[in-house]
């Protein structure tokens, strides 16, 4: 099932697959790197890492008959089987082409991945984040041109008038700061509870 949300007026569109497990598959991968070359004082120095990558592969089949295969390669998804019910949820932000995987859940078990680090860039702005940024970067050059006017003309009416004019500037910086940091951290709450929410 595919929906469109909107949260704090931005538009998301979130895919939701729910259906039994029909077949399984898990297969590990092995890999070793080596590095090797020489430091600052010409010392040799070399390097050795191996590990082993887990992929775990599954088909979900739902209640009308569509099937959709999904594989996931070195994440911690819960364990499932076939006969197990298990659920995949995907969120697309408006204007981007790249599905995000945010949830992989396991009904029969009540055990799921949610995948917090993946929600957070969801939740940004980049329109907002660079206006924002161009009014603190202007705020505080005001900060720091209003200080400097403020010192060299301490004991004259104007140097009195930027000292408060430095003041209200960083006031202004922190608070643009300070309002952008909760509005992101709203947003990223509201996505998240909206995600769960749609848990089986």
């Amino acid at each position: 099932m595919i929906e469109e949300i909107i949260v704090n007026n931005q538009k998301y569109m979130i895919s939701d697959f729910y259906g039994e497990v029909v077949n399984q598959q898990v297969s590990s991968t092995s890999y070793s790197n080596s590095r090797s070359g020489t430091d600052a004082y010409g010392n040799s120095i070399s390097s050795r890492s191996s590990g082993t990558v887990t992929t775990k592969e599954f088909f979900l089949v739902n209640e009308h008959g569509e099937e959709r295969a999904y594989s996931f390669t070195a994440l911690p998804i819960p364990s499932i089987r076939p006969g197990h019910i298990g659920q995949v949820i995907h969120v697309t932000k408006e204007g981007s082409k790249k599905s995000v995987l945010v949830l992989v859940r396991n009904v029969t078990l009540n055990t799921d991945l949610l995948r917090e680090k993946e929600i957070g860039p969801l939740c940004v702005d980049s329109k907002t984040i660079v206006l924002e940024l161009a009014l603190v970067a202007v705020a505080v050059f005001c900060m720091f041109f209003s200080l400097w006017y403020a010192l060299s003309f301490l004991f004259l009416d104007g140097g009195f008038s930027s000292l408060a004019l430095a003041c209200i500037s960083a006031l202004v910086a922190i608070y643009i700061s300070t309002n952008s940091n909760a509005r992101f951290t709203k947003k990223q709450q509201i996505l998240k509870d909206v995600i769960l929410n749609r848990r089986k």
